[in-house]
């Protein structure tokens, strides 16, 4: 994960630049698949004591596979709804506004 800025390739294209630092608010679908890949591993995890916990091999083989495509659907449609609200798009280049010290009232 480390070298993906480095290996990639996409980011040689001319038509949208893919910027690793954009707010989760802009890539709902990127938001959804990491975390549903997160909720995946932590689900294989609790599968692998399935028999300890009383479910049968059908209810853990369907929580594994329901409960990460639930929480990443559930996350893209709220992250795509507070999208809306949030409309200023992310620009990597425009500098920081800090508050000066006079503005500040030092």
């Amino acid at each position: 994960m480390t070298l993906v800025p480095w290996l990639d390739r996409s980011n040689r294209r001319i038509l949208r630049r893919f910027e690793y630092l954009e707010p989760p608010r802009q890539a709902p679908l990127r938001l959804a698949l990491g975390v549903g890949l997160l909720t995946y591993i932590g689900m294989l995890m609790v599968a692998a004591y399935y028999d300890q916990i009383g479910l049968s091999l059908g209810q853990i083989w369907l929580l594994t596979l329901a409960v990460p495509v639930m929480l990443g659907a559930v996350l893209f449609g709220w992250n795509r709804r507070a999208r809306v609200a949030c409309r200023v798009p992310f620009d990597p280049t425009a500098e920081t506004t800090r508050p000066t010290e006079a503005a500040r009232g030092e």
